[in-house]
């Protein structure tokens, strides 16, 4: 008896350990790509600015952001271009608020659950929560995409489709804020 304890007990160990292997070698695998620091990545890469926006609430500056891509445009049909947005937050957001307030964009867009409801585990696992001063950034190259926070690498979106979803939350004609669409796209809100 105590010899099939043993051996259910060194089976059950090393299913473990082969299991934390493979789950080592699958992030290595998605990050391999992706330089460690967003500064590494920019070196590497020559962007252009298309646009700078500052998001706010009544009076309250939320956030910063700036759209550059290698084109120095944006084209939601390319996908030749590299792009970064970056987001330099004013003020502290949770993971939580923004897994929510990313839900509900989608959801202004009439976006149907099935496109993204694989993408939250991803964002819930790698968003941390911000600090005012803190940034994030979606480096997207190849129909693949990353996240960095404050120019480190967090950990790459598998599927290809994630990053334009992600962007039409801001560069989408839909989108629910039209002058921050304009200003990062370099453009007047009537263009």
């Amino acid at each position: 008896m105590f010899k099939i304890c043993r051996n259910v007990g060194l089976l059950f160990f090393s299913l473990l350990f082969m299991n934390a292997i493979n789950a080592e070698t699958n992030i290595d695998h998605n990050n391999t790509q992706w330089p460690t620091t967003l500064s590494s990545y920019q070196q590497q890469h020559e962007l252009k600015v298309v646009g700078n926006a500052v998001y706010s609430v009544l009076f309250w500056d939320l956030y910063k952001s700036q759209l550059s891509t290698s084109s120095g445009q944006y084209s939601q049909l390319s996908s030749h271009d590299d792009l970064i947005y970056k987001i330099e937050y004013l003020k502290d957001v949770s993971a939580v608020d923004l897994v929510e307030y990313t839900i509900e964009q989608w959801q202004y867009l009439a976006i149907n659950e099935q496109q993204y409801k694989d993408y939250l585990p991803q964002l819930t696992a790698i968003w941390p929560n911000i600090k005012a001063g803190d940034s994030l950034a979606l480096v997207v190259q190849n129909n693949s995409s990353a996240f960095y926070y404050n120019g480190e690498l967090l950990g790459a979106m598998t599927g290809e489709h994630f990053a334009i979803l992600f962007l039409d939350i801001w560069l989408s004609k839909n989108t629910s804020e039209p002058k921050l669409r304009a200003q990062l796209l370099g453009r007047t809100v009537n263009d």
